[in-house]
């Protein structure tokens, strides 16, 4: 089995958590934005900064995402891949996005399951799975299905790392 060693110290506190309440909403993308504004733009409606959304259904194009792979370098055990860019209007089928702010401005880490125009499909069982992380300045809606969200949130705002954890902590 390979193994993959994270570089620098170990963390002594592995696990960061901040209590929280949330508050379910939905709400419908607008399209023709990029994503990542329609989401931050139906979180701001419902008075939030941030929080979680699960997302079925909606058609992306432009669409962008990447894969997980080993680094490049030796900053990080593991990373990115290169940027993946299918042709045509991309239909998402599920996914999950973490919405906060990165280096001040609105951010998302986001991953979904979809099929692309060529019929290439996310079936788990298929050697031609799609399924990745959508980067957040390159996915816009198309315009052919308002994607429809069902948003939760909490009364803190903070950064994108934070709000996952957080979510991650809440039982309800």
């Amino acid at each position: 089995m390979r193994r993959i060693e994270q570089p620098g110290p170990p963390v002594a506190e592995r696990i960061q958590c901040v209590e929280a309440r949330g508050r379910a909403f939905t709400f419908t993308m607008q399209p023709g934005q990029p994503l990542l504004e329609a989401a931050r733009r139906g979180f701001a409606e419902a008075g939030f900064a941030g929080g979680v959304l699960n997302i079925k259904g909606g058609a992306l194009g432009p669409f962008a995402y990447v894969m997980p792979a080993l680094s490049k370098t030796p900053e990080h055990a593991a990373f990115y891949s290169d940027t993946y860019r299918p042709v045509g209007v991309t239909r998402l089928k599920l996914g999950a996005m973490t919405l906060g702010e990165r280096d001040g401005a609105p951010f998302f880490h986001c991953h979904a399951l979809w099929s692309e125009a060529d019929g290439r499909d996310c079936d788990q069982r298929s050697s031609r799975s799609r399924n990745g992380a959508l980067l957040p300045g390159s996915n816009r809606d198309s315009g052919h299905h308002g994607l429809k969200r069902r948003g939760r949130s909490t009364n803190h705002a903070h950064s994108a790392r934070a709000i996952a954890a957080k979510v991650y902590h809440w039982t309800m």
